[in-house]
C-alpha cells in the first residue's frame, strides 16, 4: 500500500508514503516491521517525513519495532517526524526511547556508530 523498504549502509529504512498513520494502515506496517526483523535486519528507520497524522495505533506501530529492536539487539528510529507526531512521544513519555532524526543521513550515520560500523 504505502510502503517501501529500502537499504542504507545496513540500516532498513521503511517509507510511509502515506499521510495518516492509523487503524486503517498499521496493520500492514507491523507486519512489514516484523518481516524485516525477521529478515534479521535489526537497524531499522521509519522515514515519517511525508506523514502528517498518527493515532493510537500509528504509535502502537511503532512501538512494536521498537520492542523488536530490544528483542533483537537492535535499533528503531524515526526519520522527519513533524512537530504533531513528536508531541504525541513527547506526551506518551517516550523521547527517550523513540528516537527522530531529521534526515536519513543523521539516522543511519547514529545507528552504524553505534553498532561499531561507522
Amino acid at each position: 500500500m504505502g510502503f517501501k523498504k529500502e537499504l542504507n549502509q545496513g540500516v532498513a529504512v521503511i517509507r510511509v508514503n502515506i499521510d495518516r498513520l492509523d487503524t486503517h494502515v498499521t496493520p500492514e506496517l507491523k507486519t512489514i516491521i516484523l518481516q524485516t526483523f525477521e529478515q534479521n535486519e535489526v537497524r531499522v528507520a521509519v522515514d515519517l517525513s511525508g506523514v502528517a497524522y498518527v493515532d493510537s495505533s500509528g504509535l502502537g506501530a511503532l512501538l512494536f519495532g521498537l520492542r523488536l529492536a530490544d528483542e533483537n539487539d537492535g535499533d528503531f528510529r524515526l526519520i522527519g517526524a513533524n512537530s504533531r507526531v513528536q508531541k504525541l512521544i513527547e506526551i506518551a513519555h517516550l523521547t527517550e526511547n523513540l528516537f527522530n532524526h531529521e534526515t536519513e543521513e543523521d539516522a543511519v550515520t547514529e545507528m552504524n556508530i553505534r553498532f561499531g560500523d561507522a
